[in-house]
């Protein structure tokens, strides 16, 4: 059946949403090169970024992962970014305030919800075809 992940429409389980759109991308443009970079891996996002993306960086990859230097810079603070997708649609709902910003209901449910990575409540699902016509 088709589903819809925000504003990417997908046609199944098989593919995260993100992979249908490269796969999209792959049938226009022949020949395209597309990787698919997963941010929510353990570890921190730069460090892994350029340990797993970046040729010729194995002595900065090294230095990065013994902790040599400075801390990494947060390089995404809506991570996870399941907060900032909860605090869209409940903004889009009409569930909170719109005297709230952004970044505070992403707060507010980081502050609820700390273990929204490992809640299996909280998943993205597929409805059936026919819950999506009702």
């Amino acid at each position: 059946g088709n589903c819809r992940y925000g504003w990417v429409p997908f046609k199944g389980p098989e593919y995260h949403p993100t992979e249908w759109v490269a796969q999209g991308f792959k049938k226009k443009i022949k020949g395209i090169k597309i990787n698919i970079y997963n941010i929510h891996q353990e570890g921190d996002l730069f460090s892994n970024f350029i340990c797993q993306t970046m040729p010729f960086t194995e002595r900065f990859c090294s230095a990065l992962t013994q902790g040599v230097g400075a801390t990494a810079p947060l390089m995404n603070p809506t991570k996870p970014l399941e907060y900032d997708r909860l605090a869209m649609a409940a903004y889009k709902a009409g569930l909170v305030s719109r005297s709230h910003s952004r970044q505070s209901i992403r707060r507010m449910l980081a502050d609820r919800f700390p273990d929204i990575d490992s809640r299996s409540d909280l998943r993205y699902i597929c409805p059936s075809d026919d819950t999506l016509k009702q």
